[in-house]
C-alpha cells in the first residue's frame, strides 16, 4: 500500500466511531471486539492501553474485551492500531456504571417515634415435626430515606390445644401509621385466638373431623363455613380495636391501612388442618409434599393499580358478597412447605397472581432459597440448623430492579 494511501485511511480511521457497551460495577463484562466495513480492512488491534485501573483485559488471539469492573469510571481507552504494519493510535470513551446498589443508602429509622420498630426481625423455631423461620426486612425504598418498616409479623399458639397462629400485615406505604395499623392487626388477632377458651377449639376441631369424615372428600363450603364461623368474630373485634385505636390518636382509621394474612394450622394425627383469612396481598400457599402440586389458601386484592389493594381497616370489606371466601379450610395429610408472605416478596419472585399457582415457580424460589441466586445467599431449610432465620433475612437482601418493598416471609418445612 502506497504512503500516501496508507495516511488517508489512517485519517479516515480518526474519525470512524467505535462505540463500546457501557460496563457495570461488579458484572461480568465481555465483548468480541469484531471491526466490520472496508475501512477496518488489514486494521489489527494490537492492544488497548487503560484497561489495568477499570479491571479488564484484552485478549487479541480472541479479540476479546473482557473482565469485572470494580469501580465507576468515565475514561478514554487508547487502541493500538496496525494499519498496513503502521501504527496509530484511536482514543475510545467507556463507561464503568455504578452497581445500582451501591446508589442506595440506609439511613437510620427514628428510634425515638413513639411507633418505632425494628428495621430487622427474624425467628425459627421447631413446628411438630417440622420447623418454622419466619423474618420482616425494612425495604431499601424506606432504608434510603430513613422511614420505618411497614411489614409486620406475628407468631402464637394456644397452649395444651395445639393450634398455632401465623399472621403476616403490610401496612400501606401512603398510610401515616401503617407501621403501627401492621403491628396493631398481626398482634391483635394473634393474640385473641391465643386467649379463646379450650372448648372452643374443642368445638373447632369436632366440627373439622365430623366434615373431614362425612364423605370421601370434604365439602369446600361446609369447610368454608367452618372457618368463617371460628376466625369471622375474631376479625370483627380486630376491625373494631384499630377503630378505637384510631379515635384515641385523633386519627382516621385510614391513617392505620394494612393488609392481613392469618393461617391457623394444627397437627392431627390424620394430617394437618390449616384455616385461613386474608384481605390484600399477602399470598399463603401450600405445596404438597412431592412439590408437584400448589395450593393457594387465599385470594389476593391485587390489580393492575395500587388502588386494588383492600385492607382489614376498611368496613367495606365486611359488606362485600365475596367475604365468605375471604376465609378457608382444609385438611391435608402432609405438605412439604406452607409459606406466607408480603408483596416485597410476592412481587419480586411471582410478579403476578397466575405465576402463584406455578409448582415450578414455587420450586424456583425454593432452589432461590438453598442458593440458586446470584448472590450466592444460602438457606438451608433442614432440621436443627441453628442459623436458618438469620439466612433468611441475609437472603432477603435480593436485588431485583424496581422491587424495593419492605419484605416478610414466613415458612413452615
Amino acid at each position: 500500500m502506497e504512503k500516501w494511501e496508507i495516511f488517508q485511511r489512517k485519517k479516515n480511521l480518526e474519525e470512524k466511531r467505535i462505540v463500546l457497551p457501557n460496563a457495570t460495577v461488579g458484572k461480568t463484562y465481555q465483548v468480541v471486539l469484531n471491526l466490520e466495513g472496508e475501512d477496518w480492512n488489514e486494521v489489527i488491534i494490537s492492544n488497548i492501553t487503560g484497561l489495568e485501573q477499570i479491571g479488564l483485559t484484552y485478549a487479541a488471539e480472541s479479540k476479546t474485551l473482557s473482565g469485572i469492573p470494580l469501580e465507576p469510571a468515565d475514561v478514554k481507552l487508547v487502541f493500538q492500531l496496525l494499519v498496513a504494519g503502521e501504527a496509530m493510535e484511536k482514543k475510545i470513551p467507556f463507561a464503568v456504571n455504578p452497581d445500582p446498589r451501591s446508589l442506595w443508602k440506609t439511613l437510620e429509622s427514628d428510634p425515638n417515634d413513639p411507633w418505632w420498630k425494628a428495621d430487622e426481625v427474624h425467628t425459627q423455631q421447631s413446628f411438630g415435626t417440622k420447623q418454622l423461620v419466619a423474618a420482616s426486612k425494612r425495604g431499601r425504598a424506606h432504608a434510603n430515606i430513613g422511614k420505618f418498616r411497614e411489614d409486620h409479623y406475628a407468631l402464637g399458639d394456644t397452649g395444651t390445644q395445639g393450634w398455632n397462629i401465623l399472621a403476616v400485615s403490610d401496612g400501606a406505604g401512603s398510610a401515616r401509621l401503617s407501621r403501627l395499623g401492621s403491628k396493631v392487626a398481626a398482634e391483635t388477632i394473634v393474640g385473641h385466638l391465643e386467649e379463646l377458651p379450650a372448648s372452643a377449639y374443642e368445638q373447632l376441631e369436632a366440627q373439622l373431623m365430623m366434615t373431614s369424615h362425612n364423605g370421601e372428600k370434604p365439602l369446600e363450603q361446609e369447610l368454608q363455613h367452618i372457618a368463617a364461623t371460628f376466625l369471622g368474630p375474631a376479625i370483627q373485634e380486630l376491625y373494631l380495636r384499630l377503630e378505637t385505636l384510631a379515635n384515641s390518636l385523633d386519627a382516621q382509621l385510614s391513617d392505620l391501612h394494612a393488609t392481613l394474612a392469618l393461617c391457623l394450622i394444627k397437627q392431627f394425627d390424620e394430617g394437618w388442618a390449616i384455616l385461613t383469612f386474608s384481605v390484600g396481598d399477602c399470598p399463603i400457599s401450600l405445596l404438597n409434599s412431592k412439590q408437584n402440586e400448589v395450593t393457594l389458601l387465599n385470594w389476593l386484592d391485587a390489580g393492575e393499580y395500587g388502588g386494588a389493594t383492600r385492607f382489614v381497616t376498611m368496613s367495606e370489606i365486611f359488606e362485600q358478597p365475596d367475604y365468605p371466601s375471604r376465609f378457608s379450610a382444609r385438611i391435608v395429610p402432609d405438605f412439604s412447605y406452607l409459606m406466607m408472605m408480603s408483596d416485597g416478596i410476592y412481587d419480586a419472585k411471582f410478579e403476578t397472581t397466575f405465576k402463584l399457582a406455578q409448582p415450578e415457580v414455587w420450586n424456583r424460589l425454593i432452589a432461590d432459597l438453598e442458593g440458586d441466586n446470584p448472590e450466592g445467599h444460602q438457606v438451608k431449610l433442614q432440621k436443627g440448623n441453628p442459623n436458618v432465620a438469620a439466612a433468611l433475612s441475609q437472603w432477603m437482601d435480593f436485588w431485583s430492579p424496581g422491587n424495593h418493598d419492605d419484605r416478610t416471609l414466613v415458612i413452615i418445612y
